[in-house]
């Protein structure tokens, strides 16, 4: 029976043993939600894991959600992960990146130009986030239209194609607090049918009873 400090592989990765660090949010990246090296210094501490799943980084400015968190989506960034990632690896670890966009757990002091955060609705959520006051109640959202989507995910593209660039080898995805968004309650949509009422729709089981895995 395996031991959790075998070696072993997740797809094309070979890991030192089979544990996994859970990604944190520690809120210490730099000015521009630039990558540092103080996060360079506290990933390769814990290269000994088999894997290192990074705390979240937004993929664009309006994906931030949090105070200092970092970013996915200029060269400056990317310069400050591949610092990041190139410490890991010659101490021996693995690390892979968690794309996010914050949506609606943000606030108007953390967005472009004070602008409300963006969610597939318009209800404010109840919960807190952090600002340079401290911990202050989230703002309420601008609700996504349809054609407001495309963006998005093409923000998550550019971060992916950039990451890639950082010398991360996967990616894993984050909206809110899970992407694909799971579905809102109807009774927390009251706007035109013209909104999208939800960013995903999980799929049914096949014919077989066999249900689709995976999120």
């Amino acid at each position: 029976m395996p031991h959790r400090f075998d070696a072993t592989r997740c797809g094309d990765l070979s890991l030192s043993n089979h544990i996994v660090m859970a990604p944190p949010t520690r809120n210490r990246a730099s000015a521009g939600q630039v990558p540092n090296a103080l996060m360079a210094q506290y990933y390769q501490q814990r290269a000994g894991a088999g894997l290192i799943i990074s705390e979240a980084t937004q993929v664009s400015a309006e994906g931030q959600g949090y105070l200092d968190t970092p970013g996915t989506y200029n060269a400056e960034q990317v310069t400050g992960w591949r610092r990041v990632a190139d410490t890991v690896q010659a101490a021996g670890g693995q690390i892979v990146a968690q794309l996010w966009h914050a949506g609606r757990i943000s606030h108007v002091s953390l967005q472009p130009g004070g602008q409300p955060p963006v969610s597939p609705t318009a209800r404010r959520a109840i919960g807190k986030t952090f600002t340079t006051d401290g911990f202050v109640d989230v703002s309420t959202p601008h609700a996504l239209c349809l054609d407001e989507i495309p963006r998005i995910v093409a923000d998550y593209r550019h971060a992916a194609s950039l990451r890639r660039a950082g010398r991360f080898r996967r990616r894993r995805g984050a909206f809110g607090q899970r992407l694909p968004a799971r579905t809102v309650p109807a009774r927390q949509h009251q706007r035109p049918q013209r909104r999208v009422r939800r960013l995903h729709r999980p799929p049914r089981p096949s014919a077989a009873g066999g249900g689709a895995g995976g999120e």
